[in-house]
């Protein structure tokens, strides 16, 4: 699998890459070094997709989970009527399973880079959509 980047939110990536793991999701990485955004595709979980994205073992990333710093979850969510309403950033089984601890740096970076992501795309957003929902494991 080769990870797909998108430079906006397109609704071709919405049709491939949408609900996934419930209605209205489209889930993401973002790469806060070099900026880009991956996509995570349907089928596969972020601890997997991790991998391929990095080129490291499960193994690897569980003894140094450094490995992964830099590199953070957004889910973008559509409402029924097809806009983004919420941004969810740092949140995913990646996190739990390998124990990374993203800062709020890190978090804010992503963030902003999916607010951006989101602006320069072709999917129209609602009021407060871009609002920072974070989440940090402790």
């Amino acid at each position: 699998m080769k990870p797909k980047t998108f430079e906006a939110l397109t609704w071709a990536a919405v049709s491939e890459f949408g609900n996934r793991k419930q209605a209205g999701r489209v889930s993401f990485v973002v790469d806060i070094t070099t900026k880009r955004v991956f996509a995570v595709p349907r089928e596969i979980e972020h601890k997997d997709f991790l991998c391929a994205l990095i080129g490291r073992t499960q193994e690897e990333i569980r003894q140094n989970p450094s490995y992964a710093l830099g590199i953070v979850p957004v889910h973008v969510d559509l409402n029924a009527q097809d806009q983004v309403y919420r941004i969810v950033t740092g949140r995913s089984g990646a996190e739990a399973f390998y124990h990374i601890k993203h800062g709020e740096e890190e978090l804010q970076a992503a963030h902003d880079k999916t607010v951006e992501f989101v602006q320069n795309g072709e999917v129209s957003y609602v009021d407060g959509a871009f609002a920072p929902s974070y989440s940090r494991r402790a």
